[in-house]
């Protein structure tokens, strides 16, 4: 009696198992579906970011560009839960929106004439930057028939006007008037 009782108990046991991994396996499989989905937004979101990030100001674009490519990688290797992923695009998302609220100074190799130059530049959000080179040119990266352009600035007071931003910067003053120019 005591045997068939235990038996029983192993059958009853053995069904709920049965049960529970049945429901589980349904709950892989819906969670796969909607993986997959989130899979595509994902994706999708990262080819805007990538094109928001080639047309806006080349500031550090190279590893910026690097990080959505990186991503996009462990995406399609599988080496990332959608969910992570999600939440490492987010990080990048808000990177570029903090980038566009803050002023900032910063070193970075730029070309000018074809020829690499280091040089501290100053941004502006992401509408303007301003830069200095290690012999002294000052200028502005503009916009050029759909490509960035570093124009070097000939006018004194709008060398003035950039080199007084750039020292105000060094000089953590981050309130108050700049006068800045907007043209070449």
């Amino acid at each position: 009696a005591e045997l068939a009782s235990d038996i029983r108990n192993e059958e009853i046991r053995k069904k709920q198992l049965d049960d529970k991994i049945s429901k589980l396996k349904k709950e892989l499989v819906d969670s796969s579906i909607e993986s997959k989905a989130l899979e595509s937004v994902l994706m999708d979101t990262l080819a805007s970011l990538k094109t928001w990030i080639e047309s806006s100001l080349p500031f550090k674009q190279k590893q910026r560009l690097e990080s959505l490519d990186q991503l996009k990688r462990r995406i399609e290797k599988n080496e990332i839960s959608t969910i992570k992923a999600a939440n490492e695009l987010w990080a990048l998302i808000e990177d570029e929106k903090r980038l566009a609220r803050e002023t900032s100074i910063h070193k970075q190799s730029i070309p000018i004439n074809d020829k690499l130059h280091l040089a501290e530049v100053v941004k502006v959000g992401m509408m303007f930057l301003y830069f200095k080179t290690e012999n002294g040119d000052v200028g502005l990266a503009v916009r050029e028939n759909d490509q960035w352009a570093y124009k070097v600035f000939k006018n004194e007071s709008r060398q003035m006007q950039t080199l007084a931003l750039i020292q105000s910067l060094k000089k953590q003053i981050r309130q108050g008037f700049f006068e800045i120019p907007t043209k070449i």
